[in-house]
């Protein structure tokens, strides 16, 4: 072999690759392969009928649907725009090879969709509605489009680069004269004028969400705050020290107190804003919004407070099992009564209890949290007395019954009357003397007279400390003074029959640390 054809065959051994390479990165504009996209940004919109709150990823979308003569540039077949009548399955097919053209990794695999994935592939539902509302966005008239979402029933809370549900046999079609409406077709269809367009992730597919999501959630505060903001009707107490309980009976001894500044409800929690935070009342004797909301169990208290914590933005205070997520709690125990002729003492012996208190019993307060909570017993009576101002009255607000208190003298055992009608104390507080019995975080235990700080109770008891007496107590009952105390297990509510429900209407009120 003379030297020649050494040149020429080490030409073509070199050359060889080279022509391979230059083939394959060879341009899809080269290959007459051409279609405009639309660019945008990370969004948030209100998706569909219902206003579905939905937060996308930034992506690319094909400002006009795929055409039959670009189709058959891809697949190599010779479809007129007459009979181009792509099922879901082409589509995806489609996707796949244009990606092996532009040397792109396909999002598709055999059962699901990498939406962080380079290559094309079909929008979201949640994609196209978005994209179909921009001047830039096109369609054929009377067309309708393939989207990726297998087609399910939708729901009103917030989604975030929602694709459907995994399995089902029917996948999601859209049109661009009514883009929030959806029409389901199984997905080897193929039917005149249903076309499909194509989509591309953003670089940061599923991590530039966060700005979107922290900016939905702090509107949604914003609104609750404004929402609430009048409901809760909170009041600050400035931290000190008091002389609690009294010198004799069950509120004995006297003994000294510190509490941290706090924030307590000026009224109980009335029937429109448990309403509002619980989606229904449970009131038997209440006649009015305004009023307290009554027959609550300690713990539905306890869940309100978390609920309502959540639906402000702040941490919540009570933990189940770990947990602040009062959807994870389980079952709410509850009390049924049998009818009987005995009194309150004797019928207690009637209480059939349903559920699992004991783990109910093991909820934790953090009260360093940010949330709403039940006062402690300490809290409840320094705000009681008026904190600091120590107002030195017989009952929350005055030494005259009927100035401040709501009994069976000045309501003739009516319905729950409405909050606030009776004399605030020097806090601006109503209706802790009367009215409802308030529902306090501490187990009950017997004092001591050792002086404390904080004192949140007992770890564990049998009944949970209650305040304030109730509407249905007698003229002369001890209940409505400032000091008094009683309990019941927290299980019980007073949504039972009669006599049991003589026990009295039970509520509560809400409190907040703002010091600790």
């Amino acid at each position: 072999m003379n030297i020649k054809h050494i040149l020429v065959k080490t030409f073509i051994l070199f050359s060889l690759p080279l022509l391979i390479f230059s083939c394959k990165a060879k341009s899809l504009e080269e290959m007459g392969i051409t279609f405009n996209m639309i660019s945008f940004d990370a969004l948030t919109f209100n998706m569909g009928q219902e206003k579905r709150p939905t937060i996308l990823s930034s992506y690319r979308i094909s400002a006009e649907p795929i055409s039959a003569d670009l189709y058959n540039k891809v697949m190599k077949t010779s479809f007129t725009d007459e009979d181009f009548t792509p099922s879901w399955n082409d589509a995806i097919t489609f996707c796949n090879e244009l990606n092996k053209l532009a040397g792109l990794k396909s999002a598709y695999n055999e059962n699901s969709c990498d939406f962080t994935a380079t290559g094309y592939r079909l929008p979201t539902e949640a994609e196209w509605e978005a994209a179909s509302f921009s001047s830039s966005f096109t369609a054929l008239q009377g067309t309708k489009e393939w989207c990726y979402d297998t087609f399910a029933n939708t729901t009103g809370s917030l989604q975030i680069n929602p694709s459907g549900i995994a399995g089902g046999n029917q996948k999601v079609v859209k049109a661009k004269g009514a883009p929030t409406e959806r029409q389901a077709l199984q997905p080897e269809a193929s039917e005149s004028k249903c076309l499909f367009r194509i989509c591309q992730s953003g670089s940061a597919w599923g991590q530039d969400t966060q700005e979107q999501e922290n900016a939905y959630m702090q509107k949604l505060y914003e609104e609750a705050r404004q929402k609430f903001a009048p409901l809760t009707n909170m009041v600050k107490v400035q931290g000190g020290t008091f002389s609690m309980g009294t010198a004799e009976g069950s509120s004995a001894p006297i003994h000294t107190v510190t509490v941290s500044s706090f924030e307590i409800g000026s009224k109980e929690v009335s029937v429109k804003l448990y309403k509002e935070v619980m989606g229904r009342s449970l009131n038997e004797f209440s006649s009015g919004e305004d009023c307290p909301v009554d027959g609550i169990s300690w713990y539905q208290a306890v869940v309100f407070c978390n609920k309502l914590s959540s639906m402000l933005g702040l941490t919540p205070c009570y933990k189940l099992s770990g947990s602040s997520n009062t959807d994870e709690w389980g079952a709410l125990p509850y009390a049924t009564i049998e009818e009987t002729s005995y009194g309150d003492t004797e019928a207690a012996s009637y209480m059939n209890v349903i559920g699992d208190t004991k783990k109910w019993d093991t909820i934790t307060c953090d009260f360093t949290a940010s949330g709403y909570r039940l006062p402690t017993e300490a809290e409840w009576e320094f705000a009681a007395r008026g904190g600091i101002n120590d107002d030195k009255t017989k009952y929350s607000g005055s030494d005259k019954l009927e100035e401040a208190v709501i009994c069976d003298a000045t309501w003739f055992h009516k319905f729950t009357p409405v909050s606030g009608q009776k004399k605030p104390n020097s806090l601006g507080i109503y209706d802790m003397s009367g009215s409802a019995w308030e529902w306090c975080w501490d187990w009950f235990a017997n004092y001591t007279n050792q002086s404390q700080e904080n004192p949140t109770g007992p770890q564990t008891g049998n009944s949970r400390v209650r305040r304030g007496g109730s509407v249905f107590d007698q003229v002369d009952s001890t209940d409505y003074d400032v000091f008094s105390r009683n309990s019941y297990e927290p299980v019980y509510s007073s949504n039972s029959t009669w006599p049991f429900s003589k026990a009295g209407i039970f509520g509560f009120r809400i409190a907040r640390s703002i010091d600790r």
